[in-house]
C-alpha cells in the first residue's frame, strides 16, 4: 500500500495473521486489512499501539462481538506477541 511505513506494513501483517487464529464470528480479509491500513495511515501511524488498534479496529472487524472480545487487553496483548515475533526474526548485529 503506497504510504505506508515499513514498520507499520509490517506490525500490521503479523498482528492480522495472528488476529485471524482468535475465535471470530467473521475473521479479517484482504479487505478489512486494506481499509485497516488505510484508516492507519490516515491517522499518521508509523507503528502499532494500543491505543491506535483500539481506536481503529472497527475497520478490521466487522461484528461487535469482535471487537468488544479483542479491544482493550486482549489488542495489547497480541501486540506484545507480535512485537516479540518481529524482533525475533529480525538480524542480529555483532
Amino acid at each position: 500500500m503506497p504510504g505506508i511505513d515499513a514498520q507499520l506494513s509490517q506490525q500490521l501483517v503479523a498482528f492480522v495473521q495472528r488476529l485471524r487464529q482468535e475465535d471470530l464470528f467473521k475473521l479479517p480479509g484482504i479487505a478489512e486489512t486494506l481499509d485497516w491500513a488505510d484508516a492507519l495511515v490516515q491517522l499518521d501511524q508509523v507503528s502499532l499501539d494500543p491505543q491506535g488498534i483500539d481506536d481503529t479496529l472497527g475497520t478490521l472487524l466487522k461484528y461487535q462481538d469482535d471487537i468488544a472480545k479483542i479491544r482493550g487487553s486482549e489488542a495489547a496483548s497480541i501486540l506484545e506477541e507480535v512485537k516479540l515475533q518481529i524482533s525475533a526474526s529480525q538480524p542480529k548485529n555483532g
